[in-house]
């Protein structure tokens, strides 16, 4: 079971084959091996959770992952001839117990032009967050998925807060942690609660405040809000 929290990256139509999305994941998930103890090991989901426990997913073989990503082809009904312009779509969890259960679900090499089609890496974290809610645990986690897959925007968010607000995926949304593809935030932009990473030659890192935000929690919001104000982000 996956908690409240994820790392949510979108960007839209990019033409990629299998092999430079496998390297894209491959990528992403070795670094994220170094971020938490719950990352060094995936499974490929199964119909149940017994099925998804097979054999440990090797993503340091390409031919494996590439197989991986060829599996999860979209295709025409009833003929199977693959919807090349939709990309891959596919997902890995880490087999732990509920509480400390984690996945990856990827959408990547779409290039089909529709406003409501995104290409995403959505990484859900367990219930039980540990050192995943410490601030510079996590945000060298949303640093790995910006470096690897190259969104548009990405963020560490809460659902709770998330379904508080507005949101589209075409569009960045502010909640702990927040990825624009732009460089040169200046400090006197950003509310004194705020922090600021820049990833180098991509675009700049926004840490709203030292702590996850609680939706519940005015002040909370009102940090969120001067960011999302600062970078004219507020609709």
């Amino acid at each position: 079971m996956s908690g409240d929290m994820y790392v949510g990256a979108y960007w839209g139509p990019r033409k990629e084959s299998s092999g430079q999305c496998a390297d894209r994941l491959m990528a992403c998930l070795h670094i994220l091996c170094d971020c938490d103890e719950g990352f060094t090991h995936w499974f490929e989901k199964g119909k149940s959770r017994k099925d998804g426990l097979g054999e440990a997913f090797d993503f340091r073989a390409k031919d494996n992952v590439l197989r991986l990503l060829e599996s999860g082809y979209h295709r025409h009904n009833p003929n199977r001839s693959v919807m090349d312009d939709l990309g891959f779509t596919f997902g890995l969890w880490n087999g732990d117990s509920e509480i400390r259960s984690a996945s990856i679900s990827v959408t990547c090499g779409s290039y089909v032009e529709n406003p409501h089609l995104r290409n995403s890496v959505v990484i859900d974290f367990p219930e039980n967050l540990g050192s995943l809610a410490e601030k510079d645990r996590c945000v060298q986690i949303l640093k790995s998925v910006v470096e690897t897959w190259e969104p548009d925007w990405a963020g560490v968010i809460s659902r709770i807060s998330r379904n508080m607000r507005p949101f589209n995926p075409a569009l960045p949304f502010v909640d702990w942690m927040i990825y624009v593809n732009r460089i040169g935030i200046g400090h006197f932009m950003l509310p004194a609660t705020a922090t600021k990473m820049e990833v180098v030659g991509k675009g700049t890192i926004v840490i709203v405040q030292n702590h996850p935000i609680d939706p519940s929690n005015s002040a909370d919001m009102l940090n969120v809000k001067e960011v999302s104000g600062s970078l004219s982000l507020t609709k």
